[in-house]
């Protein structure tokens, strides 16, 4: 900026603290220049303001009364130290005559005068305090009385801005002051040249300062008592035409009122045809709902109801995605969203839902957008769909396609229990096989065995002979030739009269298998765990596959020759739907492949007959095909193997082959079936990822129960902290105070870091290891965690006795713990109440069938869970553990607790029992088994190391500054060179300057810019061997793992102490030498 332009500015600013014309919209007014007063057609403002302005300012003025007697009275200890020999003639000025003049000023200031001459006491004030430091400059010795114009120079400030004084007074004081000082410095105190030019100067430049600040703070008093009246001026006219607008109004509702009779008439019409046309609706013979654009239904029919079997009043207003069944909520979700954005394709789909009875129905949705039109423009508002219940369409379309493949399975399995095992598996896509067999019957001989049976409880299985059909399920089958279902109060009747072999289930489905009107076998089908699993519907399923059943049994067992004919493996081999090839051993060629293979690799025969598959490079690893070398060579066939394939796009398939070597025309050839595992693959892993994000879900539940109790906990722990903080600053001189209360912070920050680790260790997503434990530790610290939570009418009350180890994963035992303690808590509710969590070892002599488990013999740890709730009544003990099964509100849980407490027992070797007297509280035991050997003590105190400090070079890089300021100041201290960085980027364009300017890089984890494992990774390149050791408050995308494979050293959690961070740098940078 040149000198011309910084003139131009400082006279411009000038020019606006000398203005004094005051404007609003139209409205003017002008100010006298000197006085400031109201002029011309404004001056009968000028009473009015110093009215206010006095009253404003009265308190004010009585504060600088005291507080210019206050500071005056501690200007005399300078005297004291300065001119102790002066004391008495300075003294006499400062308390004889200053001082009681202020004080009766004061005083004055509470009667009535005060108001009229206020403005003039004031300025004596000014000169009379001036005055007197003119004065103590020519009594004082010199030369330090000389300095004493500084007290004018004050006086001057406290004229012009503190007492507010007009500017007229003011500014005619502060020039007196000044003519007074320089006469006194010339004639009678005769102050040096120098010193008088420069005070002088000083003097002169606050005064004319503060003429101009003095002007301009009256000047803006002015200014805002004018908008003022400006204003009320204003508001009188709006009140004016607020009246004129109110009888506007009157005369408009007057007019609205005799329309709005008219409009009632036709909406009575409307509201009949609108009654029609919804009776219509509800009880149309199809489904039919709305929904907003966020998935919340808005209306639902009576059909609809019918097919849910939930009423639209529990409905309304919730999202529709929760009775979708969870593996279809994508496709739902997609083409909901898709007909929002206006597509209209596909017109319907089918997904499934879940019913109030927890059954899983098949739909049909049909949806089309309800669209409205407000000012030319159309906007989708709703989303209408019908929907129709095709459960028997599908199941239908089901049972074909298991019975093709049933039919299929007769040529593609090796033996007769493949046979088995496939129906077992295609029987589970429609139907409950988690407990299933199938028995071979021979009437004439009497017999009765089981080729094949998968049972979770019974595992006795023998074969009868000369066995009677009426002492068994299977024989009434047999005898009766007919399908039985048999439910639990008559599967108890059969078990007391000896009509029952094993275990009783709860739920018996069995059908005969006949041929040619010959009776074969049976197919059944039972449950230990639920009564109502099965139906009426599912044995004519049962019914309706028993027949290619029995054929495909009959086929496999006969051996029928048609079915070994070439033209019957030509048709199998070219239509089956899995890739078959067959390959010469002795190079490797391609001699026939089928349709399946060209459809899933895209070459045709005319491409690959003839070449080898390294030719194409259709194994996408050749270790694949080395493990298929490796175990043809061993034993002459390979089942099972999972291998990827390229196709001839370059797509990837995944694949689950079997392959046997055939001995054909004094030649070895080998024959491979594939499946194409792609899709099944995808549907595994998704079916995995959601039972991750379920299990984190639940534990996302869990924290939020705990969420008021964590709050509480850092509410208490930060009002420690900033008590001790304060009592630091009003102790700073007690040293010894000042020790205590810093540990008292130091104790609750610790306390504060142990909390946050808590609920990150609980929250963790992450993959769960198994490893020996004494989980009285994990459990102490979850009912830790879960305290606060709880209200204080409940007690918990802790028998925790055993200090036995089991196999666990730590954090799994925490979620145990939480889930079946605000099980019980939400048992107990708002009432008073007791939770007794017991640990102690137990031993199990004989074998016991818990919950339709048989448990081994042991040594266990029972953990129970016991509450003084509402209890449970039989039934719904039976289904307390089934998933989504729960009696609070949608709102208040997902109902996966307790079924995750039963799948994190089942994980661990362990089950769960539960025992409940309604209206006397519930109790749950966990059973796990003991390890015969102890965990090993791991001492939780550090050895200390010998020596902290050093001498290396170290960069810290950091975006918070107190952590940055922190370390800088604990590395300095103990001998290091540090240089910090607030952010990756800058700490990078410095370090690649000279990498090798550092021993040591410390980093954050998440910063602006760039993060610190970007950081490390373009350092490390730059410089291979510089260590790096990561400090993280929290991060879920940096694990240990991957931090090794970049090359960081080490990663540390923040709150770190001292002595921690110290240690490990030091370990660090040793390593590093060695």
């Amino acid at each position: 900026m040149d000198v011309s332009t910084l003139k131009e500015k400082v006279l411009n600013g000038i020019k606006s603290l000398m203005n004094t014309d005051l404007n609003y919209s139209n409205t003017k007014a002008c100010l006298n220049f000197i006085t400031l007063e109201f002029s011309k057609s404004e001056s009968h403002l000028e009473k009015d303001f110093q009215e206010k302005f006095f009253h404003s300012n009265i308190a004010h003025l009585r504060n600088c009364h005291f507080y210019t007697i206050l500071f005056y009275v501690l200007a005399g200890f300078i005297d004291y130290y300065l001119f102790p020999e002066d004391l008495l003639s300075l003294f006499t000025i400062r308390f004889l005559l200053v001082v009681p003049v202020f004080l009766l000023g004061y005083f004055f200031s509470f009667t009535v005068w005060y108001k009229k001459t206020w403005k003039q006491i004031s300025f004596f004030y000014i000169l009379l305090t001036g005055s007197s430091f003119i004065a103590f400059t020519a009594i004082g010795h010199a030369p330090e009385a000389y300095d004493y114009w500084v007290g004018i120079l004050f006086c001057m400030v406290f004229g012009y801005t503190f007492i507010r004084e007009p500017f007229i007074y003011a500014s005619t004081a502060g020039s007196i002051l000044l003519i007074i000082y320089l006469l006194n410095a010339i004639v009678v105190t005769k102050i040096p040249t120098d010193k008088l030019i420069i005070s002088f100067f000083y003097l002169l430049l606050i005064n004319f300062l503060g003429m101009l600040i003095s002007r301009h703070l009256e000047f803006s008093a002015r200014k805002d008592f004018f908008l003022e009246q400006i204003l009320f001026i204003e508001k009188k006219k709006v009140l004016s035409l607020n009246n004129e607008l109110e009888r506007k109004v009157n005369k408009r509702t007057s007019e609205l009122n005799s329309s709005n009779r008219l409009l009632k008439t036709k909406i009575g019409e409307l509201n009949k045809s609108e009654t029609i046309h919804r009776n219509f609706v509800d009880n149309a013979p199809i489904g039919m709902c709305t929904m907003t654009l966020n998935g919340k239904f808005t209306y639902i029919n009576k059909k609809l109801e019918e097919i849910t079997g939930y009423k639209a009043k529990d409905w309304l207003g919730k999202p529709f995605h929760l009775i979708v069944y969870p593996d279809d909520l994508e496709v739902g979700t997609t083409k909901f969203n898709s007909r929002i954005k206006g597509d209209v394709n596909p017109e319907s789909y089918q997904i499934r839902i879940i019913n109030s009875q927890n059954e899983i129905l098949w739909v049909k949705i049909t949806s089309e957008s309800i669209i409205e039109e407000k000012n030319g423009i159309k906007k989708i508002t709703e989303i209408q769909s019908f929907i129709e219940d095709v459960t028997k369409v599908q199941r239908s379309q089901d049972i074909n396609k298991t019975l093709f493949a049933i039919s299929n399975a007769v040529n593609t399995t090796k033996n007769l229990y493949d046979l088995y095992k496939q129906i077992h598996n295609l029987l589970g896509r429609i139907i409950d096989v988690t407990n299933f067999f199938i028995a071979i019957v021979n009437e004439k001989e009497h017999t009765l065995y089981f080729p094949y049976s998968v049972d979770t409880v019974d595992d006795d299985f023998s074969p009868l002979t000369d066995f009677d059909p009426q002492e068994s399920l299977t024989g009434l089958v047999v005898s009766t030739q007919k399908p039985l279902l048999l439910k639990k109060n008559k599967l108890q009747k059969l078990a007391d009269r000896s009509g029952v072999w094993g275990p009783v289930p709860l739920i018996w489905m069995g059908v005969p298998l006949v041929v040619k009107d010959e009776i074969i076998g049976v197919i059944v089908v039972q449950s230990y765990t639920d009564s109502d699993i099965y139906t009426e519907q599912d044995l004519e399923v049962l019914i309706s596959i028993s027949d290619q059943v029995a054929v495909a049994i009959d086929r496999k067992g006969t051996g029928d020759e048609l079915s070994r004919s070439e033209e019957k493996f030509r048709t199998a081999f070219k239509t089956s739907p899995h890739v078959i090839t067959l390959t010469r051993i002795e190079d490797g060629l391609y001699i026939d492949i089928n349709d399946a293979f060209t459809k899933l690799l895209g070459y045709s025969p005319e491409e690959i007959i003839g070449k080898s598959s390294i030719e194409h490079n259709i194994w996408n690893d050749l270790k694949d095909r080395d493990r298929l070398v490796s175990g043809l060579k061993d034993a002459g066939l390979v089942e099972n193997l999972h291998a990827d394939f390229k196709g001839k796009e370059g797509q990837i398939v995944n694949g689950l082959m079997s392959a046997r070597i055939l001995d054909i025309g004094n030649k070895e050839y080998l024959l491979a079936v594939t499946q194409d595992m792609t899709k099944l693959k995808k549907i595994e892993q998704e079916r995995l990822d959601l039972e991750i994000r379920l299990q984190q879900a639940q534990k996302m539940e869990a924290i939020g129960t705990l969420a008021g109790g964590i709050a509480h906990d850092f509410n208490n722990i930060l009002s420690g902290i900033f008590g001790y903080s304060q009592l630091v600053m009003q102790n700073i001189d007690n040293v010894n105070k000042i020790k205590h209360y810093i540990a008292q912070i130091d104790k609750g920050s610790k306390r504060a870091a142990e909390l946050v680790r808590q609920i990150l260790t609980f929250s963790r997503q992450d993959v769960y290891k198994k490893h020996p434990l004494q989980i009285s530790f994990a459990i102490k610290e979850a009912l830790q965690l879960l305290r606060p939570s709880i209200p204080t009418s409940i007690e918990i009350k802790q028998m925790i006795n055993s200090k036995s180890a089991v196999l666990a994963d730590p954090i799994k035992i925490h979620q145990l713990t939480i889930n079946l303690c605000t099980n019980a808590y939400h048992a107990i509710g708002e009432n008073q109440g007791r939770i007794t969590i017991t640990l102690a070892d137990i031993n199990i002599q004989n074998e016991e069938k818990t919950n339709n488990m048989l448990v081994p013999p042991g040594d266990y740890l029972e953990l129970e869970v016991t509450d003084t709730g509402s209890g449970m009544d039989k039934s719904m003990m039976d289904k307390i553990f089934d998933p989504y099964f729960t009696t609070k509100q949608s709102s208040q849980g997902t109902g996966l607790g307790l079924a995750l407490v039963k799948a994190i027992a089942k994980e661990h070797e362990g089950f769960v029992r539960v025992d409940s007297v309604p209206g006397q509280g519930t109790s749950f035991f966990v059973y796990l088994p003991i390890l015969e050997k102890k965990p090993d003590r791991i001492s939780s105190a550090s050895p200390k190391p010998k020596h902290l400090g050093g001498n290396e070079r170290i960069m810290v890089v950091d975006d918070e500054e107190a952590i940055r300021n922190i370390s800088e100041e604990i590395l300095q201290a103990h001998g290091y060179t540090v240089r910090s960085f607030k952010n990756g980027y800058e700490a990078f364009t410095h370090f690649k300057r000279d990498p090798h300017k550092y021993d040591l890089v410390i980093t954050d984890m998440t910063m602006p810019k760039m993060s610190g494992d970007k950081l490390a990774i373009e350092m490390l390149k730059n410089h291979p061997d510089i260590p790096v050791l990561i400090c993280t408050g929290f991060s879920e995308t940096l694990t240990k793992e991957k931090a090794s494979a970049i090359g960081i050293k080490r990663i540390l959690n923040k709150p770190l102490a001292m002595n921690d961070l110290l240690k490990n740098i030091r370990e660090i940078l040793d390593e590093n030498k060695n």
